[in-house]
């Protein structure tokens, strides 16, 4: 599900973006993406997927131009993240990985996203923006 949608999203987008001044694909992966973890393949494989793909759709949709990107979060405090984090032994295996002091919240994804975004961006296609509190850098 989590590439699939993908795909099949931009697919069914890409005839609309070509009349677009400014199109954007911004894609979500993870920071999971770029690491393994305890019985996760499928959610790490996918999101490696993603990363692939974005790349791909950046060199295929270049000429448009469209310009493809994706956000990689880290651990963002939401409903799907509450039990995660509420739970001693996975909240301690979070925080041993992580630099930063603190979890994302949802504004801190929206940022990078609204800069990807934004004409500020205009030279930047088949990147991902890793936003995980340090978590690849630990």
């Amino acid at each position: 599900m989590n590439l699939s949608s993908v795909f099949k999203t931009v697919r069914a987008s890409t005839p609309h973006l070509r009349d677009s001044e400014a199109a954007r694909i911004l894609n979500v992966a993870s920071q999971l993406a770029f690491v393994g973890r305890p019985r996760r393949p499928a959610y790490c494989a996918s999101k490696g997927g993603v990363i692939s793909l974005t790349r791909q759709l950046a060199v295929d949709y270049a000429d448009v131009p469209v310009l493809v990107n994706a956000v990689c979060p880290g651990v963002v405090r939401t409903a799907l993240t509450e039990d995660l984090l509420e739970d001693p032994e996975g909240r301690a295996f979070l925080e041993d990985r992580t630099p930063l002091p603190y979890f994302g919240r949802p504004e801190d994804i929206g940022g990078p996203v609204a800069f990807l975004a934004s004409d500020h961006a205009r030279y930047i296609t088949g990147e991902c923006v890793v936003v995980d509190e340090g978590y690849l850098a630990g």
